[in-house]
């Protein structure tokens, strides 16, 4: 980031969080627990203003994420998402 913070996360890590519904901000790194999450941390950490915040929060959407995760470990996780709801 512009400050000289670096996020790292294991792919592994990724996976679990986006089968889990969290979603990657492109701006920090910062993941956050669904559209609502992301699309107000743009609003409150980034300044930016609903549409900007709304357009982000759907082209995060949209990313392409190569799976390479275990398939019962992202079965799981799933699951584990389902029933946290």
């Amino acid at each position: 980031t512009a400050g000289g913070l670096v996020s790292l996360c294991t792919v592994r890590r990724a996976e679990e969080l986006g089968a889990k519904g969290w979603l990657m901000c492109a701006e920090c790194g910062a993941c956050l627990s669904g559209e609502r999450g992301l699309r107000d941390h743009h609003l409150v950490k980034h300044g930016l203003g609903y549409e900007g915040a709304v357009a982000l929060v759907g082209e995060a959407s949209r990313a392409l994420v190569r799976f390479t995760a275990d398939p019962g470990d992202l079965a799981r996780w799933r699951d584990e998402n389902e029933q946290a709801k």
